[in-house]
């Protein structure tokens, strides 16, 4: 009659005398939580699947036999001095497994667990000197082929980045008996389990050599391995020397893979628990404040799916069901390509890797300070062709440059699907005077305005004006920082200078009001409320100092009464959209409340840079499967989709450099070292622009650096959460405005 004999999160284990029985359970575990408060159903019987087959294909002697060795491990003097590759080609791997006993168990050899004795805070291996025999060592040695995103050996080596792979097979010994796993030294490994050199130098060469021969089995299924772990025993004392055996189980528990982009198993789990409090709480070590979120229906059927297509891949030596895999691949888990380097991106990537359906997002080329197992950050000279092997589900466009330039025109050129509007429709950003005969053309109100093809037609022009103030414009882009509030026509005249002797100038008679900014998703003629924000242009206090690309926002824009806002949908949105209905993408309209109802400023063709930061925190469901509809320009999901907005406000606030805006070639600091203690948690979060260095250590790399959103129920409740929150984030020569939000 069979005994059990423990009971672990994932596994039970029988006594059978001189074998033990592990049977699988359907529970899981991740981030040494123990076991989680769900079940992914069946997936006792792939471990079984899995453990079976992979221990089977290690015993076998063909296996070794026609492996394919490294040559930097082949060359090595390690393994020459080594008769374990002759071994194994002979006799195949030694483990301790017999059979697959049933659907969801499996059949070992038995292995005395001698547990350490605690001596304070440290741990006594003592037992260990005695050299026993069919006995656990207490190690497990992992060993690693690459650094996907959620390694924990990137947090070790900042040098490497994520999805990286190593150019030899890294050997890594940690503690298996203890409470907390901690990585050891050799010297250190040796020591706790009382390897004689040989047996150490055995166990290295078999973690290698097993390792390699999981590998070529994934590789031939297309499945990436990256790292795993095994676990060794002390066999029989044969001629004076230990056997070292292969132990415990072998499968998606103990190895990262991934498919197209796509984690598997515990590493996929993983990804629903970032997102949450529990992980946060967890990661803080304050584990008794909340208990794990239970699984959405979803996640289990997708994890219980992976676990399925493991152990019957490996089976058939073929993927399984490629059809029902190429819907699922569409379905879930798609790959973002982001291109932008700010604020901006960094909030727009933060929310979408908040839906489970997206297993990556690549930002290109991203900055230091954006950190997220989800999210991969690429430098690149050449976009297209990084883009091209990336082979994205979308591809969203940040910056104004991108779009105007016509990068997304080249992209779906290529086949790709681009949430951008084309070069010709982000004229209405690239080009002022186009933009305002565009509104001139459609009736929609903005202030009166002349245009000059230079600034001597334009000083000729502001002296013949009767007006009294001035907005003075660059046509062309200027990242926000093209346009001059001029209170005189002396002012006017000076403004000039700070505009290139190239550009086309736009002048306009001043309006007068409150200003707010209505962010649209469009296609093909119809449109969604994205929701409004308040941008703070001026670099300094009460709107002063000279514009900026944004110093500040809020959102929404609580003080626009409904009959105004219909007001801006009938008079603006709606003529705009019905002008310029082939436009899809983001549409940013800015808008001034006069006495003579709502004024047109200007259009944006993408999000704003502070607004993005303030709104998208606010949304309650992920704005990906409408990006995608927007980039596949698919109408009909497009106009179902739902927009679901919290009733909260946010607030952002934009720290930037000495220097900034950088105006009549004034130099912007750089290379000030950040001095970083901010948590971010529900309410608030912070968001990386103009930085460089790396997750130890960050530096000023750029006129706005950063910028701090805090979300609450009262605007003055969430201003002093924004200020308070700011001042956990600090560097040499900071500027932020004080008035954000009064």
């Amino acid at each position: 009659m069979k005994k059990l004999i423990y009971q672990g999160s994932v596994k039970e284990i029988y006594d059978l005398g001189k074998k033990v029985e592990f049977k699988f359970t359907d529970a899981y575990s991740i981030f040494d939580w123990g076991k989680m408060p769900d079940f992914i159903p069946k997936k006792g019987k792939y471990l079984a699947k899995i453990a079976s087959n992979l221990f089977s294909y290690l015993e076998d002697p063909k296996t070794f036999q026609e492996l394919k060795i490294p040559t930097y491990l082949s060359e090595s003097q390690q393994l020459k001095k080594t008769f374990q590759l002759e071994q194994l080609k002979t006799y195949g791997a030694q483990t301790h497994f017999i059979k697959q006993s049933a659907i969801d168990s499996i059949t070992v050899d038995k292995y005395n667990v001698m547990s350490p004795l605690k001596n304070g805070f440290q741990y006594d291996y003592s037992k260990y000197q005695i050299h026993p025999t069919k006995t656990l060592i207490p190690l497990e040695i992992v060993f690693r082929f690459g650094a996907p995103q959620g390694s924990s050996f990137l947090e070790r080596n900042q040098e490497i980045t994520a999805d990286t792979t190593l150019d030899q097979i890294h050997i890594e010994f940690y503690t298996k008996l203890e409470p907390e796993d901690r990585v050891l030294s050799i010297d250190e490994a040796s020591k706790m389990a009382k390897l004689t050199r040989k047996e150490l130098e055995d166990i290295s060469i078999l973690t290698k050599l097993y390792a390699i021969a999981l590998k070529e089995k994934f590789d031939s299924i297309e499945m990436k391995l990256w790292d795993g772990k095994f676990e060794f025993g002390f066999g029989d004392n044969i001629d004076g020397n230990r056997e070292i055996i292969l132990l415990d189980s072998i499968g998606p528990d103990e190895l990262r893979l991934t498919q197209n982009n796509i984690h598997y198993s515990k590493e996929y789990l993983r990804t629903y628990y970032r997102k949450t409090n529990w992980y946060m709480d967890f990661k803080h070590n304050k584990l008794h404040k909340i208990d794990p979120p239970k699984l959405p229906q979803k996640e289990i059927k997708v994890a219980k799916y992976l676990y399925k297509k493991i152990a019957l891949s490996l089976e058939t030596s073929s993927i399984y069901n490629k059809k029902e895999y190429e819907i699922y691949l569409k379905e879930n888990n798609k790959c973002v390509v982001i291109l932008g380097s700010g604020a901006r991106e960094h909030a727009i990537a933060m929310h979408l890797a908040l839906d489970n359906q997206i297993s990556k997002i690549i930002l290109i080329p991203g900055n230091s300070g954006i950190i997220h197992p989800k999210i991969i950050c690429r430098e690149t000279e050449n976009i297209l062709k990084e883009t091209i092997e990336i082979d994205p589900s979308f591809i969203l466009i940040g910056p104004e440059n991108l779009i105007a330039d016509g990068t997304g025109d080249q992209l779906k050129q290529l086949g790709f699907n681009v949430m951008a509007p084309t070069k010709e429709m982000a004229r209405l950003e690239s080009s002022k005077l186009y933009a305002k005969k565009f509104m001139q053309k459609n009736d929609i109100p903005t202030a009166q305005y002349h245009e000059a093809t230079d600034r001597e037609k334009a000083k000729e022009i502001i002296q013949k004006l009767d007006w009294e103030r001035f907005v003075i414009k660059q046509s062309g882009l200027a990242a926000g920082k093209g346009v001059f509030i001029c209170h005189s026509k002396k002012e006017a005249i000076e403004s000039l200078e700070y505009i290139p002797r190239e550009e086309e100038i736009l002048i306009e008679q001043m309006l007068y009001g409150p200003e707010v900014s209505y962010f649209i998703l469009c296609l093909n003629g119809s449109y969604k409320v994205l929701g409004t924000a308040c941008d703070y242009k001026r670099l300094q206090n009460y709107n002063e100092g000279p514009n900026t690309g944004g110093m500040g926002a809020y959102s929404p824009a609580y003080w626009l009464t409904v009959d105004e806002e219909e007001e801006i949908i009938q008079k603006i949105v709606e003529p705009t959209i019905k002008s310029a209905k082939n436009y899809k993408g983001v549409l940013f309209i800015g808008i001034m409340m006069t006495k003579d109802g709502p004024m047109l400023l200007e259009y944006n063709c993408r999000f704003g840079d502070p607004e993005t930061q303030a709104i998208i925190p606010r949304l309650e469901r992920s704005l990906a499967p409408l990006f995608q509809a927007i980039a596949e320009e698919k109408d009909q999901e497009f106009k179902k989709f739902q927009i679901e907005i919290k009733n909260q406000i946010s607030m952002n606030i934009v720290k930037a450099s000495h220097g900034y805006p950088g105006l009549n070639n004034t130099p912007i600091d750089k290379d000030k070292k950040i001095k970083n203690v901010f948590h971010s948690n529900e309410k608030s979060h912070l968001y990386f622009a103009g930085v460089k260095g790396s997750k130890k250590q960050l530096y000023t790399n750029g006129g706005r650096v950063l910028g701090v959103t805090s979300l609450g129920s009262d605007i003055n409740e969430v201003r002093l959460t924004a200020y308070k929150k700011l001042k956990e984030i600090s560097f040499e020569g900071e500027h932020y405005r004080e008035d954000i939000g009064l």
